[in-house]
């Protein structure tokens, strides 16, 4: 959702009034056709299943259409070529090595990378999808990841008031 605000605002999508000083993406769902390795590797055993991340999608898309779709993946010709003509605010990417989604939102910075766009990633090794919930993770990197999101936000509102 935040990728899809973000772009819809930098283009002015029925958004013009919006600005958007900042992009945090925590864990962001992206999905596709063709499975990716960390999809193959955890879409078994980690808390977010393959099965309930096709659910997602199928409840999710518009009927009939399948993980193509540019609700579901950022790698459409239409979302390429809109990048070309936007500028989109700073994004921090905040992700587990260990999510089934990892190889998805490690090409999302990727791509943000390439087109020039201020990109910072967070990845932690030893969690996967869930990794701020303090269940599963360590209070230690849930601390560390919300300073970080916050140094972030300062960092967007400081530049954005001069």
């Amino acid at each position: 959702m935040v990728h899809q605000t973000g772009f819809a605002a930098a283009a002015g999508d029925g958004l013009d009034r919006l600005k958007i000083r900042g992009l945090i993406l925590v864990v962001p769902f992206f999905g596709g056709v063709d499975r990716t390795s960390t999809e193959i590797a955890y879409g078994e055993t980690g808390m977010l299943t393959l099965k309930i991340s096709d659910d997602f999608w199928a409840m999710a898309l518009p009927e009939g259409a399948d993980r193509s779709h540019p609700y579901c993946t950022f790698l459409t010709p239409e979302t390429q070529a809109l990048l070309k003509r936007i500028e989109l605010p700073p994004s921090l990417v905040v992700v587990g090595a260990q999510d089934t989604l990892h190889d998805r939102q490690i090409q999302y910075v990727d791509f943000l990378m390439q087109a020039g766009n201020d990109v910072t990633l967070l990845d932690y090794p030893q969690y996967g999808h869930h990794l701020l919930y303090p269940e599963v993770s360590r209070e230690e990197d849930v601390g560390e990841a919300y300073l970080s999101m916050q140094h972030f936000i300062t960092k967007c509102i400081n530049q954005n008031i001069s």
